[in-house]
């Protein structure tokens, strides 16, 4: 017979990742920051739409949202092809 699987085998190498002290820092920290900036888009989405009354506020802010994403992603795709990752510095 096959022996039991272990509950974190079920989840790939999450166990063996969390093992490492700086990873898991990374990942908590990771996670209450993601969840602290959408909780804040949330936000600010409801307080535009209560303090204007109009759907194209929302949409304008989300716009805004992603400005930076459209010009600065094309941009650094093409400096990470060029440059390659294994020279680039972070």
């Amino acid at each position: 017979m096959a022996e039991p699987r272990s509950f974190a085998s079920y989840f790939g190498g999450i166990g063996r990742a969390l093992s490492a002290p700086d990873y898991r820092t990374y990942g908590y920290a990771q996670l209450v920051s993601s969840h602290g900036v959408w909780i804040y888009r949330m936000a600010v989405g409801v307080l535009i739409f209560q303090l204007t009354h109009l759907p194209a506020w929302l949409g304008f802010i989300s716009l805004i949202y992603f400005v930076p994403l459209i010009f600065v992603g094309p941009l650094a795709g093409a400096i990470a092809g060029r440059v390659g990752h294994r020279r680039a510095r972070c």
